[in-house]
């Protein structure tokens, strides 16, 4: 009888042991599907691109260009690749980029779409091409591309503002403290955030068309096209005096191009 007890608390002690491994590796496979899973929807943007097979360059900006061309002589990029260089190459220096361009007609592109779709979870129902993503956002047609490149390219590299002068000028030299002064960070809806702002020579390189791009853009009077000036995501600031007295406020304020509100933190 006591030997029958003592194998029925053998027994016993087995199974519960059994139970608990069988517990135990179920969870370490949730934790591992969880991580994987977490992985997926955080996975950084460099270690992106190199699952992806593509190398950026230490703090380049990845834009990312899909078209649907079925004709073999035909260039689906040119038009895409003409707004680059009208809209940003200027400021390549100050933040690089880098262009991925794919032709989703082909398979390696219909792939390389499908994955960034997923990865980014963004929708395109209407399979409307050429398409352009930039910093997990989707832009459908050409001319919502033109139409948005700028302000998101500048808001995606962490530029608060551009500011436009001229070395002869006056007003410009006088300045020279403020920006000085300026501080790198600043409180903007209550999160800290880089205060970057890009200083181009207006008759340096393509500075003046795109001085005189801007004025058009931002329907500028002519009383207010001078130097110095400064452009916001939605305004500007002309003359010394205007950019003393408002520009650090209107940056707290999120009016720059890149702010909390319009999805900054860094």
């Amino acid at each position: 009888m006591r030997i029958r007890l003592v194998k029925g608390k053998i027994y016993g002690k087995a199974i519960l042991l059994f139970i608990f491994i069988i517990l135990l590796i179920c969870c370490t496979a949730s934790c591992v599907m969880e991580k994987q899973e977490s992985k997926k929807q955080e996975l950084p943007k460099q270690e992106f691109l190199e699952e992806s097979g593509e190398r950026l360059k230490r703090g380049s900006i990845p834009i990312y260009f899909f078209h649907n061309t079925a004709c073999g002589n035909c260039d689906g990029t040119e038009e895409f690749r003409e707004v680059i260089e009208e809209q940003i190459s200027v400021y390549q220096d100050e933040c690089p980029y880098e262009l991925f361009e794919y032709n989703v007609f082909k398979t390696s592109g219909k792939e390389k779409w499908d994955t960034m779709v997923e990865e980014y979870q963004l929708k395109n129902d209407s399979y409307i091409f050429p398409a352009m993503i930039l910093e997990g956002k989707i832009y459908l047609g050409m001319e919502e591309i033109r139409k948005h490149l700028l302000s998101a390219f500048l808001d995606a590299s962490g530029i608060s503002a551009m500011y436009f002068y001229r070395e002869d000028c006056s007003e410009c030299q006088d300045m020279k403290m403020f920006w000085e002064q300026l501080p790198e960070k600043i409180n903007c809806d209550g999160t800290e955030i880089s205060c970057k702002v890009i200083k181009l020579e207006s008759r340096t390189d393509t500075n003046g068309e795109k001085i005189r791009k801007l004025f058009e853009n931002y329907k500028i009077p002519e009383e207010d096209q001078m130097v110095p000036i400064v452009f916001l995501k939605e305004g500007y600031l002309a003359g010394k005096q205007e950019i003393e007295t408002n520009l650090l406020q209107f940056l707290e304020e999120g009016k720059g191009f890149y702010s909390i509100k319009n999805g900054g933190g860094k």
